[in-house]
């Protein structure tokens, strides 16, 4: 089988006093180390450590479904609440379009990754 480098992308939020200035990111990770990549950033706006949070979440979803990418909580899984907040990339493709699919994911990795 094909190897392939690990790729993540790490979210996070900061606010300065809760409400007060808000801002997040999310940074490509490889192979598991932070890489100097900030896929995106907004704010600072006025809004609160758990609204940032919430809406780093949905920035990065939302990239990865612009490649077409279908992402699905590990609660659909059957993970514990122990391990909440992980999530799956599933492929239900037949054989000959998987290679398709992971050529999409790649295309996603190389446009947000540090060259």
């Amino acid at each position: 089988m094909k190897e392939y480098p690990h790729y993540a992308l790490a979210v996070d939020a900061a606010c300065s006093g809760n409400p007060g200035p808000m801002e997040y990111r999310g940074v490509l990770l490889h192979d598991g180390h932070p890489t100097d990549r900030v896929v995106f950033h907004f704010g600072p706006v006025h809004g609160t450590n758990n609204i940032g949070e919430f809406l780093a979440i949905v920035h990065a979803l939302a990239l990865l479904e612009s490649k077409g990418v279908v992402v699905v909580p590990g609660s659909g899984f059957g993970y514990r609440e122990a391990e909440a907040g992980y999530f799956r990339i599933v492929f239900l493709p037949q054989e000959d379009v998987l290679e398709e699919a992971f050529s999409k994911i790649g295309e996603f990795m190389r446009e947000y990754r540090a060259e």
